[in-house]
Formats: C-alpha cells, sequence, structure tokens
C-alpha cells in the first residue's frame, strides 16, 4: 500500500507539472501580447544616437515575454522598412532582449543609415509572438543625422576701448568666434571639434583683395590682434565627423572699424551662447 501510494502522488505530480506547462503554452499562444520594455537605436559613431550616411546602425529593444518575439521597426507607425528580426535567445525567463540591423533591405549600403541631411528620423518598433501574431505595444527612438560641416559665426569685434563694429577703430582688437554643429527640427550634431574654431589674422591686405597667405592654424574662440590700419581674419571649423567648413573672412581695422553688421547682435545668453547673427556675410 505504501508503494502504492507513492506512486500515486508522484504521478499526480507529474500530471500537475505538464497541466501548468500547458496552461501557459496556450496563454502565450491565445492572446497574451509581449511587452516592449525600453527601446534604443544606436550607431559606431560618439554619440552613438548620431550617425552619417553609411553608418551601421542597429536598433536594441528590451521586453518581456515568456517566449521568442520578433522586433518589427519602421519609419512611421505599423511599418517594417527599418527591420524585422527574431530573438536569438532561447524562450524563457531569461531571454529579455532583441535586435536587429537597421536598413538592411533599403537601396543604401548593407544595414547603414541612409540618409544624407542633418535631421532627426524617428524609428517606431513593436513586437510580435514567434509566430507573427500578438503585436505588442509600441515605443519610439530616433537617430540625427549629420552629414554636414558645422557654421562659425563671428559675432562680435571690438576695440581696446570696447567700441565694437563699425566704431571699433582703436590698435588692439578682439574677435569673437563661435562654433556651432546643431542640426534641424531639434537633431545633434557630432559637435564641433576640440581644435575648432581655426583662425589667423594678417595686415597683408590691399583694397578689394584678399591674401592667400594666411593659414589659419590657431584655435580659440576669442581672438586678440593688433591691427595698424586695415587687417583681416580667416576663420573656419570642423566638426568631430571630419565636415570642415569652406573658410570665411572679415575684414578689420582702425581704418575701416569691423567691416561687418552688428546691428542684430544684443550678447551673450546665460550658457554662453551669441544671441542674434549678423546681417552680412564677408567671404
Amino acid at each position: 500500500m505504501k508503494k502504492i501510494f507513492s506512486l500515486i502522488v508522484f504521478l499526480t505530480i507529474i500530471f500537475l507539472a505538464v497541466v501548468k506547462t500547458q496552461i501557459s503554452f496556450v496563454g502565450s499562444a491565445s492572446g497574451t501580447a509581449p511587452v516592449l520594455t525600453s527601446l534604443t537605436a544606436s550607431s559606431n559613431e560618439i554619440p552613438t544616437t548620431i550617425a552619417k550616411f553609411g553608418d551601421p546602425t542597429t536598433i536594441f529593444g528590451t521586453f518581456s515575454y515568456d517566449s521568442g518575439v520578433k522586433i518589427v521597426c519602421g519609419t512611421q507607425s505599423g511599418t517594417s522598412d527599418v527591420c524585422s528580426t527574431s530573438s536569438t535567445c532561447s524562450p524563457g525567463p531569461g531571454c529579455s532582449t532583441v535586435s536587429c540591423n537597421g536598413w538592411t533591405s533599403s537601396g543604401s549600403p548593407g544595414g547603414s543609415f541612409p540618409y544624407n541631411d542633418n535631421s532627426r528620423h524617428f524609428i517606431y518598433c513593436h513586437l510580435t509572438d514567434s509566430s507573427g501574431g500578438n503585436p505588442s505595444n509600441e515605443m519610439i527612438t530616433y537617430m540625427d543625422a549629420d552629414n554636414a560641416p558645422p557654421t562659425t559665426i563671428l559675432y562680435k569685434i571690438c576695440d581696446t576701448n570696447n567700441n565694437c563694429g563699425t566704431e571699433a577703430r582703436v590698435n588692439n582688437f578682439t574677435l569673437y568666434l563661435y562654433c556651432n554643429d546643431t542640426g534641424n527640427y531639434g537633431s545633434t550634431g557630432s559637435g564641433c571639434s576640440s581644435t575648432s574654431p581655426r583662425y589667423c589674422t594678417t595686415n597683408n591686405l590691399t583694397t578689394g583683395t584678399l591674401p592667400s597667405t594666411c593659414t589659419p592654424t590657431n584655435i580659440g574662440s576669442q581672438v586678440t590682434s593688433f591691427c595698424s590700419s586695415k587687417c583681416y581674419i580667416y576663420y573656419y571649423s570642423v566638426d568631430n565627423f571630419g565636415f570642415s567648413e569652406t573658410p570665411k573672412s572679415a575684414i578689420f581695422g582702425p581704418d575701416v572699424g569691423a567691416d561687418y553688421d552688428f546691428k542684430t547682435w544684443i550678447g551673450i545668453s546665460s550658457t554662453g551662447y551669441p544671441v542674434g547673427k549678423k546681417l552680412t556675410d564677408y567671404v
């Protein structure tokens, strides 16, 4: 009797375990949807939220589900033109991450960033179960494109008496440069390099002629220069992706003041940015 009772208990335990497994499987397959808990897009650049045309990109997601999932991502809600990949980990409690290489089927180089602009590009992703059913919640991430050089602003020229613009007539001048590498519509660029802005100044200037012998190898945002008659500054910047701005120039000196329009310049903001912009570029 004791052996029979032990056998009955053993069989009962096995039966309950099988029933529990079947219930769990049926629950997953019959309508319980996975939950996407986080979503990020990453390039091979620093910071990883920025990419230039051709960079490899990967979308990463974390999820909660008791089975395998597929991540589906597109440039609009519900689409799959960015990527669609199943999770590679074995279904179970330890399987909670999924990723896919972006734009593997686009016309750009295999699996690489297809945008050649300077804007923010949003990516919409959701999960399904391994069979393609039971769609999860949708989450949105983004990648900023940076395919252009920064812009250097020469926003103020003053003399030693703090006269600025056309009133700057005393020999010792201070020129203020600012490098900006932000993109369009809130996107972020790779940033100005630590060796920008670059500049040089010279008094080797004749009327109507800009000399080509000045090489902008100096680095800094505040330039001091002695000028006895008519001089010019030659300047540009480079960003962290290596995009180089076309050099620009401006004339200054006791004979001309600053040949530059400062009518909209109103100062420096609390965060150190120049407020306002010049009306005319002198190249």
